[in-house]
C-alpha cells in the first residue's frame, strides 16, 4: 500500500507540472476573447522561440514561423506524453524520464524562468528544449541545403 501511496504522489507531482500542457480554452468564453491563446498554444510558441533564442538558428525559426501548422503541433504530443513515444522501449522511457527529473532536481531556482506567464517551471522548460531539439535535429530535411 505504501508503494502505491508512494507512485501517486509522483504522479500527482509529475502532473501539477504538466498541467499547462493538458489545459483547454472554453468554447463559450474564447468568443468573446478570441486574442488569447490557449496554454499549449504559448508552449508551442515558446519552442519555437528556443530555436532562434538558444541555437541561434534564425533560419529555422523563420521558415518554422512561416509554415501555417499552429505551434502547438509541433510538440502537444512530445510533452504530454514526455517523449515516451518517441523511444523503443518503456526501459528507455523510464531512462529518459529518470533524465528529465535529474534535470530539474539539479536546476537551481535562479535560471527557471519566472518572467514569462507561460513559464510555470522548470519541467516544462526541460521538455520544450527537449521538443526545440528534436525539429533541430530534423533540420536538413525540413531545410535542404543549397546547392551552388
Amino acid at each position: 500500500l505504501k508503494i502505491a501511496n508512494d507512485a501517486f504522489v509522483i504522479f500527482e507531482a509529475i502532473m501539477e507540472l504538466l498541467s499547462p500542457a493538458f489545459e483547454v480554452r472554453d468554447i463559450h468564453a474564447s468568443k468573446s476573447s478570441s486574442s488569447s491563446s490557449t496554454p499549449m498554444e504559448k508552449i508551442g510558441i515558446a519552442t519555437i522561440e528556443k530555436i532562434r533564442i538558444l541555437a541561434g538558428d534564425e533560419e529555422l525559426y523563420q521558415f518554422i514561423s512561416t509554415l501555417s501548422v499552429p505551434p502547438e503541433l509541433y510538440c502537444t504530443r512530445w510533452i504530454r506524453l514526455m517523449f515516451s513515444r518517441e523511444v523503443k522501449t518503456l526501459g528507455n522511457a523510464m531512462l529518459l524520464w529518470d533524465s528529465f527529473f535529474y534535470l530539474v532536481a539539479s536546476t537551481p531556482p535562479m535560471i527557471k524562468d519566472e518572467n514569462k506567464e507561460d513559464s510555470t517551471n522548470s519541467l516544462m522548460n526541460i521538455l520544450q528544449i527537449t521538443a526545440a531539439s528534436m525539429i533541430m535535429m530534423l533540420r536538413l530535411e525540413l531545410i535542404p541545403p543549397k546547392q551552388m
